[in-house]
């Protein structure tokens, strides 16, 4: 007996390239039927009858009832909470707490989080990047558009026109993180009119990495990438199982930050001591050599212990740390990437002596298994 092949709608609400790749892939594997025209018209097709949904709900009300009045199962890309709706979307904590981490590790003292939407994802990670800098030694300063003019769908010019005097108004070097990448290329067009250098005077960080914005803004845009693919095959992943009888999650299934992607708007370090900045140089160029920090930092015209000290002091953590957190960041990437690799391939590759030492650190830093990790994070 033939089976019969599902039908699913994608209605996503605006366009991501990423979002439907990943949806797509998935329904490709298990040989769906999958319309897309609400993508391109906004309507639902009144000819559609199908057995599933995968949307962004919260963007469009009247789209938002054409969706939930088809009485079939859903699955929403996003924060916005309906009803029961099972939900897919970015570990919006993890992404504040990544911004602060890029920050800090290159030595900056002054920060500001640009606010501009006012939407529930950007809250939550303007949030998580504000605590995660409360106990540092760092300033604070407000970026808030929201707050500020209380019109959140205001021209885009006097958005940057506001941007272009507060950013001269602040202390220098100074961090900016954005919302998403759109945030991000704003503050860039708004240093552009104040005359500020980028990344030398305002160094600035987007989320979501949308290779079209970050690429070809007025300075190439670091960005957080969010795995927005990943968003949608998950997404797309456990409609089928709904759609097979399995009960949808109480709690939303989150997807973490594989990691921030450095282009030329956060190149450089606000660290001020030399010998710092060429330890984490050092670091950064070298942790894939299976090496000490001693021996990574024996060429430094300093002593280790005084070395040790400052790097401490600018960095906030140590150069045996820094030196753990990169190969510990390289390691996952490749768990998560590849399933042809062996625990001892990955464990050379990133820098660590043998895979016994890299099955260690993650139990004492990750609380897990790297072959748990690449179970629980391979897409």
């Amino acid at each position: 007996m033939i089976k019969r092949r599902k039908k699913v709608l994608l209605a996503l609400g605006w366009h991501s390239y990423d979002l439907q790749r990943g949806a797509a892939r998935y329904a490709g594997q298990v040989r769906w039927i999958l319309n897309t025209e609400m993508e391109r018209t906004g309507d639902l097709p009144l000819y559609w009858k199908g057995d599933g949904v995968v949307c962004v709900l919260g963007m469009d009300t009247r789209r938002d009832k054409q969706i939930l009045a088809l009485k079939i199962p859903i699955v929403s890309i996003g924060p916005v909470i309906v009803d029961s709706i099972p939900r897919v979307f970015p570990d919006n904590e993890m992404v504040g707490r990544l911004a602060a981490e890029h920050f800090l590790t290159r030595g900056f003292k002054h920060f500001a989080y640009y606010v501009c939407s006012g939407g529930q994802s950007e809250e939550i990670r303007a949030a998580e990047f504000t605590r995660a800098l409360r106990s540092q030694n760092v300033t604070l300063h407000e970026l808030n558009w929201v707050s500020s003019r209380k019109n959140i769908h205001a021209d885009s010019n006097e958005r940057v026109d506001w941007l272009s005097k507060r950013l001269q108004q602040l202390p220098k070097p100074l961090a900016v993180a954005a919302e998403f990448d759109d945030r991000g290329v704003e503050v860039l067009h708004a240093c552009e009119n104040a005359g500020l250098l980028v990344p030398e005077e305002v160094a600035v960080l987007g989320a979501d990495n949308d290779e079209l914005a970050c690429d070809f803004a007025p300075v190439s845009l670091s960005s957080i990438d969010t795995d927005v693919e990943r968003q949608g095959y998950q997404a797309a992943a456990l409609l089928d199982r709904i759609m097979n009888g399995a009960k949808p999650p109480k709690k939303a299934i989150l997807i973490p930050p594989t990691g921030v992607i450095i282009r030329k708007s956060s190149d450089l370090l606000g660290i001020q001591h030399p010998h710092v900045v060429t330890a984490l140089n050092q670091i950064w160029t070298h942790y894939q050599d299976s090496t000490t920090s001693e021996q990574l930092c024996k060429g430094i015209p300093m002593s280790y212990r005084r070395l040790h000290d400052a790097f401490a002091k600018h960095v906030g953590h140590t150069i045996g740390e820094e030196l753990r957190n990169c190969r510990i960041k390289h390691a996952k990437k490749l768990l998560s990437d590849s399933v042809m690799l062996t625990m001892e391939d990955i464990a050379e590759r990133a820098g660590f002596s043998s895979a016994g030492q890299m099955a260690r650190v993650f139990s004492h830093i990750l609380n897990t298994s790297p072959s748990q990790y690449r179970k629980d994070h391979r897409t």
